[in-house]
């Protein structure tokens, strides 16, 4: 799906300590198989009074039942406001839509970087602010 982020960048966000929320509706999570690979992307349409989460397979008519309990093996795909809030203080913009992608950049940076979509953007500049190794 454009509009996401990929498994990989998911996973990366997860490992650098991204928070991984309480399961919710409108959220997009990653179903990992026991080896760790990804098995499908999943939408959450609908979660009940006792936890149970109703999903619906991106790509796909199947659909799934998961309790949010068990929501841990998952990886959550956030979206660009999820991401964006996550980076307070940090300025963050885009000037720029080319056929390709975004034109991000940090103001205090005069690196630029193109991205196939936003979120992947930010993403990746989530990734590079909390993997930084700490001043001396």
């Amino acid at each position: 799906m454009r509009n996401t982020i990929s498994f990989e960048t998911a996973l990366a966000l997860k490992e650098a300590g991204f928070p991984q929320p309480q399961p919710d509706v409108g959220q997009f999570w990653y179903r990992v198989g026991l080896k760790g690979e990804k098995l499908a992307l999943f939408f959450i349409r609908e979660v009940d009074y006792e936890g149970y989460c109703r999903e619906i397979i991106v790509n796909s008519k199947e659909w799934s039942e998961w309790h949010k309990d068990n929501f841990y093996i998952h990886i959550f795909a956030p979206t660009l406001a999820d991401i964006l809030k996550q980076l307070p203080g940090i300025d963050v913009g885009f000037y720029s839509v080319i056929d390709n992608g975004f034109v991000f950049f940090l103001k205090d940076n005069d690196r630029t970087q193109v991205y196939e979509n936003p979120e992947q953007g930010a993403a990746e500049i989530w990734i590079a602010e909390n993997t930084k190794q700490p001043k001396r």
